[in-house]
């Protein structure tokens, strides 16, 4: 039995689940590449890796799985969520920090998922240490772009006022979608 998404707890809403759905199945080659920093007990790992799976590409998702809630570990969970949701052969865990992750990482991303820590040092470090990766013509997407986590919206908007790589495209509940149209990978 296939486990459901919105099953699995986490924070994405259905409307930002189903734009994700769609997006991938445009923007996602085939054979592709998809970066979640940030996979907590995997309901956007599931989502992404549901629509990477019809396309013969892979999820990298990168989180240590410490949560804030007495150092418990969340990792199991997500094991049990991929399993369940039968995507052991698209989704490749790496139970680490990003930044550490970000120093062994080899190849090219066509979209970065960005939902790790929310402060404004982490989220900036984030997009710094990966957005390298990222394919001419591929995107990177911030989750939780909104009041409650000011963190993420100073970056993204520094983000846009300051740098000409990446262009906003749009805006889906808590989700940004900018697309990388300078430099980059290729």
């Amino acid at each position: 039995m296939i486990k459901a998404p919105s099953k699995i707890e986490g924070w994405l809403l259905p409307l930002e689940i189903g734009y994700i759905r769609s997006f991938a199945r445009k923007n996602l080659p085939k054979n592709g590449l998809i970066v979640e920093l940030g996979s907590y007990k995997g309901k956007s790992t599931v989502v992404w890796g549901c629509e990477a799976k019809k396309k013969n590409a892979k999820v990298i998702a990168i989180d240590n799985h410490i949560t804030n809630d007495l150092n418990k570990f969340s990792g199991h969970s997500f094991l049990d969520d991929v399993y369940l949701s039968e995507l052991v052969e698209t989704v490749i865990p790496i139970f680490s920090d990003f930044e550490t992750a970000s120093k062994f990482f080899k190849g090219d991303i066509d979209i970065l998922f960005i939902d790790g820590n929310h402060l404004y040092k982490s989220v900036k470090r984030d997009f710094n240490n990966w957005s390298k990766f990222i394919k001419k013509g591929g995107w990177v997407v911030f989750h939780d772009y909104n009041n409650s986590f000011p963190g993420v919206v100073k970056f993204c908007k520094e983000l846009q006022l300051n740098n000409r790589n990446f262009k906003v495209d749009k805006r889906v509940g808590s989700l940004l979608f900018l697309k990388r149209v300078r430099g980059g990978q290729k």
